[in-house]
Order: structure tokens, then sequence, then C-alpha cells
């Protein structure tokens, strides 16, 4: 049995300020094309036709599409990665 497509849906005001978002001349590239994705995906565009113009694959669309149905407008930057421990001390450098 198949699941049901997955698909956004934004209010008209969450559509136009994501379309002001991506205008904005220092946005990231990255939240570029997911901003583009959800737009789509509202648009009523299947996620193997949006990974097919973005040049992505279906799973990372699909990540997309869920972290924005869980953090909205949040979810579209990068979160911040754990930094790791120096594996080297400072007697080490020359």
């Amino acid at each position: 049995m198949s699941s049901a497509p997955l698909r956004v849906f934004l209010t008209p005001k969450e559509d136009e300020k994501l379309w002001l978002m991506a205008k904005e001349p220092n946005l990231k590239p990255i939240t570029r094309v997911r901003i583009e994705i959800i737009r789509l995906s509202h648009r009523g565009w299947k996620v193997e036709k949006i990974a097919g113009y973005q040049k992505c694959s279906t799973a990372t669309v699909g990540r997309t599409l869920h972290r924005w149905k869980l953090e909205n407008f949040e979810g579209l930057e990068d979160k911040a990665r754990p930094v790791r421990k120096q594996k080297w001390q400072e007697e080490d450098l020359p």
C-alpha cells in the first residue's frame, strides 16, 4: 500500500514571505533552494519533478518538506553543527 504524496500547503502570507525572502541578495544558496522546493510543492509539483528540476535527490526534497512541516520558517536555515574536540595539543605545534 503506497502512502499519500508528500506535499506542502502554504497560506497566502507564508507564500508571499517566502517569495520575498528568496529575492534577498545575501541569502545562502541552500536556503534559496529550500524555499523554491517548498513553493513548488505548494503549487502541486510532485517530489520527483522537484528533484529533477533542482538537480537533487528525492530524499533531499522529502527532508526539506518534512522540515518545513515541523519547523516552518525556522527550518530553512542550517542548524549549528557540533564542534569536534582538538586531537592535537599545544605542545605538538613547532
